[in-house]
């Protein structure tokens, strides 16, 4: 504080100047209030029995997504192997053997034999061998393995005017090594058959085929016992048993 008479500094409460020792009255020795004050702060406070926020859930990961890309997957490879390394079945080359056999169907009895068919069969290596076969045994006019085929169908189709046939596979058994050279002697050599080397095989099944025949005069069903080897990773009829 300041004196009101001298205008020196005082102590603040001090009841006489020391500088001019006049007498201060009480409003002056009362301590003055400090006019600009420091602002009160407000400060938040916490709020307490409140849960905390829940952490958002994590994002659910598309596994179906994968499973179907997965399928997808691997329906290609199945096909590609089917492509590439054929996808039949003993069952099948059974049926596709008989067919063969019922229609005369070079084509189909070529593909579904375990032995070399044109060989066994007429004695020739290949199709253009065949071809010079039938210009000299059948009656016709031959250019192409096409028109031997036509007329081995144009044959069948006329045994098979008025019948008509179903097949359906009744059983398949796969059969031990044990019991390969009794099938292989039952068609003549326990250790070959038309070409066939019972040493060669690596799988033997007999699929058997009811066969139902319908003609104007009778019906009938009969059983046909199917032989088909595995040979090199392919299969073919080896024989069949009627």
């Amino acid at each position: 504080m300041f004196c009101s008479n001298c205008g020196s500094q005082i102590a603040d409460g001090s009841a006489f100047c020391p500088a001019c020792g006049a007498q201060l009255n009480a409003s002056q020795r009362a301590p003055q209030a400090n006019s600009q004050p420091f602002p009160q702060q407000t400060y938040a406070q916490p709020v307490y029995g409140q849960p905390y926020a829940a952490a958002p859930a994590p994002k659910k990961k598309k596994t179906w997504l994968w499973f179907v890309l997965g399928g997808v997957v691997l329906a290609a490879v199945a096909v590609v192997l089917i492509l590439v390394l054929g996808g039949s079945s003993p069952e099948g080359v059974a049926e596709d053997y008989f067919e063969a056999y019922i229609h005369h169907d070079l084509r189909g009895l070529i593909d579904n034999t375990a032995y070399d068919y044109l060989k066994l069969k007429f004695d020739v290596s290949d199709e253009d061998e065949l071809v010079d076969w039938a210009n000299e045994h059948l009656d016709g006019d031959f250019d192409s393995f096409d028109d031997v085929q036509k007329y081995y169908t144009d044959m069948a189709n006329d045994e098979l005017e008025d019948v008509e046939y179903s097949i359906t596979v009744k059983d398949t058994k796969e059969l031990s090594e044990s019991k390969w050279a009794a099938v292989f002697d039952d068609f003549g050599d326990e250790d070959r058959y038309l070409g066939v080397y019972r040493k060669d095989v690596e799988e033997m099944y007999k699929v058997t085929l009811l066969v139902s025949v319908s003609t104007d005069d009778t019906d009938f069903q009969d059983k046909v016992d199917i032989y088909v080897v595995e040979v090199d990773g392919k299969l073919g009829v080896l024989g069949i048993d009627e």
